[in-house]
Parts: structure tokens; sequence; C-alpha cells
């Protein structure tokens, strides 16, 4: 673990006593946020957009640097000694995991409020350091905003959401989170919602992760029927603080004295007190194979040991005959709907683009170092359950696939600076989820890491170029800035080299890695050929409009107005560090990293071999380059050497209209399917609102007691003669009735 080494305190590695703090500690990780969004809410913009700014940003540094400290902690006594004596196995670290108290508790059902960082939480808090970046360079790009303070103070919300969801030792409160980060892009996307159009966005965004949401919900209630809990691993039961790490499942010698033949021994598995999720998964791994994990039934107790599942709810609530391959699949699926919906993958993809509508730190906070993320981290979290779901896997796989080369295929047409690299963050997303599909969920977490640093970067860039450009996003009126703007050009020429994925840009290390994983899956496996060559154009793509965005951008003549390039300048130093902070990210953390992270968050079992294959290695090595090289070949020749502005609005070319109109995808739910919905809606308040609820219930109800009271009244006319006779005849009908019977 050579780079631990470097970055890890020897105070830290070398001392383990101070793990309880650190771990009771664990809720000032979020907490450093929270108070940092109170406060700039709280002032209601009485604070100056300097004061509000900082706030912000001094917490959201707090944050990491007590992240960094606990983890540092936690990845110690991994880094300074190979012993795994006594680790989970399951998480291959030694968890810092602290309970506060009890949530929930219904019947047999227990959810507690505890915090847990272990390798992947670890990494994804680091990434998440990115955030204090983009508040340092959001306090230049929004000076001037009116609404300085509401825009911090939702930035920190946002970041408070993510860290809990990333922290949350249970799949419910991992949930709370991803539910926190989906109102905070709703709030950061429609921003300014003044505009129609920006507030509109922010809706699209809310509806399409409500639609993948449900999907995660039904992926919690069956993980929770079959296993009985929705914690991740183990603790002592206790409510408290600091939890010792508790030894996962494991198996062990047992001698059967009354053995028929004779004196034997034989393993069997011994479970912790309260399991987890994942300590389950373990279990089942080691009491079933591939096979018989087909037919084992849900409520399933071991005849040896203590793996007992029998007082679950799974047997009640699923059909009979259900097994848990069966259930675990299915919980799969559903889980991995609700990581399209946030990680927009196909079909949820469309928000993300249009998440473009908020300001440009916004869009760096939301496509680098939060939220689209989720997706990522809660695949790789469930990890072990994926891989007895190989059924999933292959969904994921192909999902993955087709998201890279569709979004891929639609930012070669795209004019608007910050759409291109949108839809170039849903292609990488594709990929990591392609890493995933097969196995490679370690690499996948790299990819995570590597793009968080160079995506960031060229979104930022990009807001310092729309900055100089007084708002303008539009390439085509651009061109011509790299001698106006030389740290934005030159930093942003960096981003797109990453993104490109040449060597030895951080962008090479883990793409290329997950590509050769594709690759030895495909030797195994024909299908994957076809998802290898889906992987290998989308990256022919990437590279084309990574630099197709430079020429347009920064090359040939400036084709702004007048009155704009008398405006154009450099950003100041709150927007311009931040960029070459990450530059050096973008150049160095790929080849700082590959050596030992996948090592360090290698994760349940993984599918597939590390591609170490030599074959495997030169040949994919030869077609990725040749790909990425090829991209950027065809673009520096087409838009910086022979200075085309591409106008495909205008074009007759069929396959350029298709990829500008984003294959119709888009159009498509526009208008057939919200259209549908609304048809449907408008059915649903006609027949149930109008005509039952109005006409039938609440004014039906009340014309009919107000018709009976109208007929009574007429009885009530104030002549002696009337009432008596009414007397009379009720005394004979009285008297009818008595002499009757």
């Amino acid at each position: 673990m050579e780079f631990l080494k470097d970055i890890l305190p020897e105070w830290i590695t070398a001392a383990d006593k101070f793990r309880p703090v650190y771990a009771n500690g664990l809720f000032l990780i979020p907490l450093l946020p929270l108070l940092g969004f109170l406060t700039n809410a709280v002032s209601r913009g009485k604070l100056s957009a300097g004061v509000s700014g900082a706030v912000a940003s001094i917490a959201a540094f707090l944050s990491f640097v007590w992240a960094y400290l606990c983890f540092a902690s936690c990845a110690g006594p991994l880094a300074s000694v190979d012993a795994m004596g006594g680790i989970h196995p399951a998480m291959k670290t030694v968890p810092l995991h602290a309970v506060y108290g009890t949530w929930i508790e219904a019947g047999g059902f227990k959810c507690s409020f505890g915090l847990m960082m272990d390798q992947l939480s670890g990494v994804m808090c680091l990434v998440t350091g990115v955030r204090t970046l983009i508040h340092i360079y959001s306090m230049g790009y929004m000076a001037h905003d009116k609404s300085v303070a509401r825009y911090f103070s939702y930035l920190n919300l946002f970041l408070f959401s993510m860290l809990v969801l990333i922290l949350g030792d249970n799949l419910i409160l991992t949930f709370v989170g991803w539910e926190g980060v989906g109102l905070c892009s709703y709030l950061l996307i429609g921003f300014w919602y003044e505009d129609g159009e920006k507030a509109a966005a922010g809706m699209k965004a809310f509806v399409f992760n409500r639609v993948g949401d449900l999907g995660f919900i039904l992926g919690i209630f069956t993980l929770v029927a079959a296993f009985g809990t929705a914690d991740y691993i183990a603790t002592t039961g206790k409510i408290g603080t600091y939890t010792k790490p508790v030894v996962g499942p494991r198996k062990v010698i047992e001698v059967d004295e009354a053995a028929p033949e004779g004196k034997r021994e034989r393993l069997v598995v011994v479970m912790p007190d309260h399991p987890g999720l994942l300590d389950y998964a373990e279990g089942l791994s080691m009491v079933s194979t591939a096979d018989s994990m087909a037919k084992l039934p849900l409520g399933y107790k071991a005849d040896r040991g203590n793996f007992d599942l029998s007082g679950t709810m799974g047997p009640k609530v699923f059909p009979a005959g259900w097994t848990f391959k069966f259930a675990i699949t299915l919980a799969c699926l559903m889980l991995f709907i609700g990581a399209c919906g946030k990680s927009a993958q196909l079909p949820l993809y469309a928000w993300l683009p249009d998440a473009m509508a908020g300001p440009t730190p916004v869009s760096a906070l939301i496509h680098a170092a939060t939220m689209v993320t989720a997706g990522v981290y809660m695949v790789v979290r469930m990890a072990p359950f994926y891989v007895m779901a190989p059924d999933a896997l292959e969904v994921v796989a192909v999902v993955g696939a087709c998201t890279a080369l569709f979004a891929a295929l639609i930012g070669l047409t795209q004019t608007d600076i910050k759409k291109v690299l949108a839809y170039s963050t849903v292609s990488q997303l594709g990929y990591m989820f392609l890493g995933a599909g097969v196995g490679a969920f370690a690499l996948a977490i790299f990819h995570v890491v590597t793009h968080a640093f160079f995506k960031a970067l060229l979104f930022l860039c990009s807001g310092s170029v729309i900055h100089a450009m007084s708002g303008e996003q539009d390439m085509t009126k651009m061109g011509g800035l790299r001698k106006y703007l030389p740290v934005t050009y030159w930093t942003m020429l960096i981003g797109s080299i990453a993104l490109a994925g040449i060597f030895p840009f951080a962008g090479w290390w883990s793409k290329d890695a997950i590509l050769a994983n594709v690759l030895a899956k495909a030797e195994h496996d024909s299908m994957y050929w076809i998802l290898y060559l889906m992987g290998c154009v989308g990256a022919f793509c990437t590279a084309f409009y990574s630099f197709r965005l430079i020429g347009l951008t920064f090359f040939g003549e400036c084709r702004a107005s007048d009155e704009v390039k008398h405006h154009i300048h450099e950003s100041p130093p709150s927007m311009t560090v931040p960029l070459m902070v990450l530059a050096v990210f973008a150049v160095i953390s790929g080849w700082w990293l590959h050596a030992d992270l996948v090592t360090f968050l290698f994760i349940g079992k993984e599918a597939v071999q590390n591609a170490e294959n030599e074959h495997v290695h030169h040949l994919n090595l030869l077609i990725t380059s040749a790909a990425a090289l090829g991209g950027v070949i065809a673009a520096c020749l087409i838009y910086i050497k022979g200075g085309k502005i591409p106008k495909p609005a205008q074009t007759r070319n069929p396959l350029v209209r298709l990829s500008f109109n984003k294959f119709y995808l888009e159009w498509f739910y526009d208008h057939v399917v919200t259209g549908v919905f609304a048809i449907f809606a408008e059915a649903l308040h006609l027949f149930v609102d109008v005509l039952i609820i109005d006409f039938l219930i609440v004014n039906g109800v009340g014309k009919l007691v107000r018709g009976a009271g109208g007929a009574l009244r007429r009885t009530q006319s104030g002549l002696i003669n009337v009432y008596a006779t009414g007397i009379l005849v009720g005394a004979l009908v009285v008297l009818f009735y008595l002499l009757r019977g």
C-alpha cells in the first residue's frame, strides 16, 4: 500500500489507540457542512457574499480534514501491516463504526442510527474533497449574485446529504442521504427559479430521480424481507458510540463424536451476532455453491453452525418456492434502477444534461464530486450480492456499455460547451457501470476518483470561459480564447487530454483498465466482445468531442460580438487557483494511485481476473490507444487545423441530425411520455376528483342532506290542525301495529 504510506501521517498509522476517538467523531464529517448550511440559511442574506462563501468553504474544508484523519485511522492498520487477522472479510480493512442510537424498531426489525467508514466510504469521502475547491471557486463565480447566502447554504446541504449517503451504516440511512442529494439537486439546478426554463430543469431532475428511487425502495424492502436487516455489517448490538470491529462469517472445524462412521471433522459456518447484509452475503457464499444457491429456499437454516434466516419475513412475503438467488437478483435489479436514476443511465439519463441550467459550479459539484457517482457507490457497496446475481451483473454491464456509447455519440455534435461535458459525464458513468458489470468493482471506483478530478476541472474551466464570455455558452460564438484566457486554456487542455484517455494522464489509467477487464471477460463469454467494441467506439468519440471542444473554444478567430470581446478577461485567482490544483491531480492521480488503490479497494469476490494476462493487456493497449489518438487527430484536423465551424441544426446529414437531436429520445420523453401521462392524469382528475370526490362524495352528500332538510322543513308549517292530524295518523298506525300483533 505504497500510496497510503505517502499520504498517511506517521503518528496515525503507528497508533491504533486513537481509533475510538475518530470513530466517535465520524458524525463531525457531515455535521460541519450542516452547520455551514444553518449559518447561511438563518442569516437570510444578512451576511456579505464574501462571508457567506467563507463560512461554507471553511465548513467544507474542515469536514474534508476530519474525514482525512478518520480515513487515515481506518486505513492506517492496513497500510502499516499486512496482517489480515480479525479483519472483516467483506471489508478487507478495519472499519470505523459508531452507533449513536436506535432509529427504527418495529417487531423484530431494528435499525440504528450509525456511521461507518471503511476503505470504500473513506475513498469516497476523499473524492468529495473536490467540493472544497468548488466552494472556493464559487466565491469568485457567484460574487455578484443577489442570493449568494442561499446558494452557499444549498451547497453545504448538498455536501451534508452526500456524506450521510456515503457514511450511513445501513441501507435506510443511505437512502436518507440519497433523497437528500435529490432534493438539493432540485434546489441548485433550479437556483435561478425566476427563469421558467431553469425551474423546469430542476423539476425534471426531481421527477426522473423519483422514478429511480421507487426501484431503490423496492430493493431495500426485498433485502429486508429476505435477511431481516438493513445494516451493512454486524455490530455488538449495543447502543453507544464506538463499536469495535466484529469478526465476520468464518468457517471453523467442528468435531462430530457421534457420527456413525466414527469421529469426523467437518467445516461449519459461524456467523457473528446481529449479522448485517454483507455478513449474510459472505455466509451464503460459504454454505452454498452457485448451483445450490438456486435451490436454497428463503428462510434457510443450516443444519450445522448458526447460519439461520428462518425468522425472517421472506417465506411470508414472497411466493412459495422463491429461492435466495431469485430474491437477490430481484433486489439487485431494483437497486440498479435506483442507480440508473441517480447516475443518469439509460433510460433515466435525460435529467442530467438539463442540470446545466444551474450555476456552473453546481454542474461541477453534481457531475464530479457528488450525486451522480452515488449510484456507482451503491452498486459497489452491494458488490457481494451482485456477484451472487450474475444475471443482474450482466444487466449492469449492458446498460453501462449502451449508455457510454449512446451519450458519447450525442456529445459529438452539441454546441453548448456545458452540454458537451454533461453528455460526457453520462458516458463516463457508463464506463464505471461497465466496469462494475464485469466484476471489476474496484476499478469502477478508481474511475470515479480520476473522473472527479478531470471532470471537475473541465466544468470549472467551462465556467471560467462562460464568465469571460459574459454568459455565452455556444461554442460556435467563441474561438481564439487561448490568448485571452491562458490559465483556463492550459488547464482545460490538460482536462481534455485526461478525459480523452491519453497516456499518462489520469483518465487513461482507469478507463483502460476497465476495458481490459471487459476484454478479459470476452475471452470467456462472446457477448462481452460486443460490449468491448462499444466501449472502444465510445473511447474514440470521447477523444473526438474533447478536442472538438478545445478547437471551437480556443483556436481560430474570436467569433464573439465586439461588446463581448471588450469584456473578455482571465478569471480572478479565486477561480484559477482551483483550476491549477485540479489540473495537477488530472495529470498525476492515475499514475499515483493505479498500483495500490485497486488492491486496497478489493471488494467482495471479484467476478473476473484483473486482466493481468499479458496478451489481453497488450491487445487492449493497442486498441484503446489507437481509438483515443485517432479521435484526437481527427478533431484537430477538422476543428483546429481546418477551422470548421459546425452548424448541426442546419445540416442535411441524417446521422448528424440524429446525434444533435439526441436520437429523438428526449423528444419522445417530452412529447409522447409526458403527453400520455398528462392525458392519464387528466382522466384520473375528471373521474376521481371531479366525478367521485367532488360530485358524488363532497357535493353529493351535501346535496342529499340539503334535499332531505328541505323536504322535512315543509312539515314544520306552524298550523295546529296539521300537527294534530299528524299525531292522529301516527297513533292510528301504532294502534294498528299493536292490534295486528
